[in-house]
């Protein structure tokens, strides 16, 4: 059977110490926008998969995952993001405590959380604690190399069908940051907050 995986391809580009830059394309060198990107997220599980394996073979093994600026005047744009070392990601204790209200109030058959932050400012996407290896909850890395394979494919789900339902003229920033709590939660933010790859924290031309 053919690797559907192999439909598209992530261009990793070196940037500044530590940081790595991300476009993917499709197999004909064509970038893939980002409107079919979230598209492909919210639908497809073979781009799904793919681009879990391509955060996967990242050379780090902590790093914080940052988009662009995303409005509905970027939505022709090529989809890239960068990974910026986070050796500091290393060192933490998986903490679920944060979220544990809305992990116990997710229905059987669902593995991942979406809500909104304390103070209504960013919408958070976060993993339920169903494997017994609570470490590979703690950062992205951990994450796409340790969870469980349905829970992965359904958390890159949920944020592709979080980012198309807030997509406006107003711009948001999708990221994980998880200094603050130490659980991996992805955050679509109405600001880059806890950006650090300044390039991204412009809004859009």
């Amino acid at each position: 059977m053919p690797d559907k995986t192999k439909n598209w391809r992530a261009d990793f580009t070196h940037l500044e110490e530590g940081t790595i830059l991300v476009r993917v394309q499709s197999v004909d060198g064509a970038p893939v926008s980002v409107a079919d990107a979230h598209d492909l997220l919210a639908n497809d599980p073979e781009f799904r998969d793919f681009l879990n394996q391509a955060l996967a073979e990242s050379p780090n093994a902590g790093f914080f995952w940052e988009t662009p600026a995303v409005s509905t005047g970027t939505l022709r744009d090529p989809f890239q993001f960068v990974l910026v070392d986070g050796p500091i990601l290393l060192s933490l204790s998986p903490d679920p405590a944060p979220f544990s209200r809305q992990f116990d109030t997710l229905p059987e058959t669902e593995s991942v959380a979406a809500f909104p932050n304390l103070s209504g400012d960013a919408f958070l996407i976060a993993p339920a604690p169903v494997s017994n290896d609570l470490l590979a909850y703690t950062h992205l890395g951990a994450f796409v190399r340790n969870a469980p394979a349905g829970q992965i494919d359904e958390f890159w789900k949920t944020i592709g069908q979080a980012i198309q339902a807030r997509i406006s003229e107003t711009p948001i920033w999708l990221s994980t940051a998880g200094l603050g709590v130490s659980w991996l939660h992805t955050r679509i933010d109405t600001r880059p907050k806890y950006y650090r790859h300044r390039p991204f924290m412009a809004d859009p031309v």
